[in-house]
């Protein structure tokens, strides 16, 4: 992948602010991007933080979310197609409640390309499931699935 940290960090401020608000309302950071894995954090603050002190399921949801989607994002971007990208399912096993900083840990990164690259060629939608982790203080706080769906357009 071409796109630098910065990069990604601004179109996902972009399509926080134009297209799906939740992201912007998170306010995630783009730490580490590579062609393999990507490396997002969520604050815990005062929007982010539940009755309990702990982290919003729905903001480990936005994570995930963006760790898998980024590289679907910036593949069509790079490629120069159009595609529908967008999640089918999503399963998730949390392990302990999150008191600080989530760091959503995508490792995927070839998985997807190989989603995309597919879809591009048999023109058909593909569906694969993809792993994320959520990590707060060096431990794992949950594991998660979800089922990225792309299907690039003639």
């Amino acid at each position: 992948m071409k796109f630098s940290v910065k990069q990604a960090q601004r179109m996902l401020f972009m399509l926080g602010v134009s297209r799906i608000p939740m992201i912007f309302f998170c306010r995630p950071k783009v730490l580490h991007l590579d062609e393999n894995s990507c490396k997002i954090r969520i604050r815990l603050r005062r929007r982010t933080r539940n009755h309990l002190g702990s982290m919003y399921i729905a903001v480990f949801t936005v994570g995930a979310d963006i760790s898998a989607g980024i590289f679907a994002f910036l593949l069509v971007r790079e490629r120069k197609v159009k595609a529908s990208i967008a999640f089918k399912s999503f399963k998730a096993d949390y392990h302990k409640r999150a008191m600080g900083d989530v760091y959503f840990i995508c490792d995927s990164g070839k998985e997807i390309a190989e989603i995309v690259q597919e879809s591009q060629s048999s023109a058909e939608r593909v569906n694969r499931m993809i792993h994320v982790k959520a990590v707060c203080e060096e431990e794992e706080v949950a594991s998660m699935e979800i089922e990225l769906s792309v299907k690039v357009k003639q």
